[in-house]
């Protein structure tokens, strides 16, 4: 295109120059023409990046290892007829190991186990083991959770810990995930809806990465008008492609139960999870 609306203009020109200003005349052309070829090789290198596609998938090595501190920081408020009544704040903080034990094409085997833990909060709630336990594992190259050993199938231990697409991306294009699971002591199925982006290519610690945008929502189902739970989330999460691995991750949960009674439980917390460096 650049070619097109500069080297015409160039032809037309020529006869009208006078001949005692043909090198003058010539050396312009020959700089207009190395400028729009600069201009439009430009163009095709910004084009490139921008076009460009990445294959993101769960690929690590058996024997790697990784090991993070996580922490859940939540706030409760009831209220009853529009009246806050209470409100409690809780905190639990952990480091887990994760360990690839297996790879295959049917998967991969992690092991998972808590290695300490501060608070009262039960970890298996956010879908990990107890303190000095053991879990294993098995996911799939979008990070699905196939099985877990000695855990119901579709509990809240099946929810993913990332998603992955299943096609190339690009930088600024989306992909979605919908599954059912149900929650621990409670006697509904909860849906959720999770848009994935990939958001932008970034360095963290010294660690190219990508950064991974996402936001959730959830409800219970049957839906019971006596009763109305919904949650929803907003976070990100930074992965690093070449070994598979999260580098650092950030959530923000509401959590909002409305009673027929007019009684209503509003919680907000914020889970962050941290590579501790080797």
């Amino acid at each position: 295109m650049m070619r097109k609306s500069i080297i015409p203009r160039h032809c037309e020109q020529r006869e009208a120059i006078p001949s005692s200003n043909k090198k003058i005349a010539t050396g312009s052309r020959r700089t207009l023409a190395m400028t729009g070829l600069m201009l439009y090789l430009s163009f095709l290198s910004c084009a490139t990046v921008s076009d460009q596609k990445y294959e993101l998938k769960f690929q690590p090595q058996a024997g790697q290892k990784e090991l993070m501190k996580a922490s859940l920081d939540t706030s409760i408020e009831a209220y009853e007829n529009n009246e806050l009544k209470s409100k409690t704040n809780e905190k639990v903080e952990f480091q887990v190991l994760s360990r690839v034990a297996a790879v295959s094409n049917e998967g991969v085997v992690i092991l998972k186990k808590v290695l300490s833990k501060k608070g009262d909060l039960s970890l298996r709630e956010l879908g990990f083991p107890e303190e000095g336990e053991e879990m294993k594992f098995k996911l799939g190259v979008q990070g699905q959770v196939l099985f877990v050993d000695d855990e119901e199938r579709g509990s809240i231990f099946y929810l993913p810990f990332f998603t992955l697409p299943s096609k190339l991306v690009g930088i600024g294009e989306a992909w979605n995930t919908e599954l059912q699971w149900n929650m621990l002591h409670h006697p509904y199925t909860m849906l959720t809806k999770i848009e994935s982006k990939l958001a932008s290519q970034t360095n963290y610690k010294n660690t190219e990465c990508f950064k991974i945008e996402f936001n959730t929502v959830s409800e219970a189902l049957p839906k019971n008008p006596d009763m109305n739970f919904q949650n929803s989330s907003t976070g990100y999460y930074l992965w690093e492609p070449k070994t598979s691995r999260v580098l650092y991750a950030e959530t923000n949960f509401l959590n909002t139960l409305s009673l027929q009674n007019e009684a209503q439980s509003i919680s907000r917390s914020v889970f962050r999870m941290e590579e501790i460096e080797k």
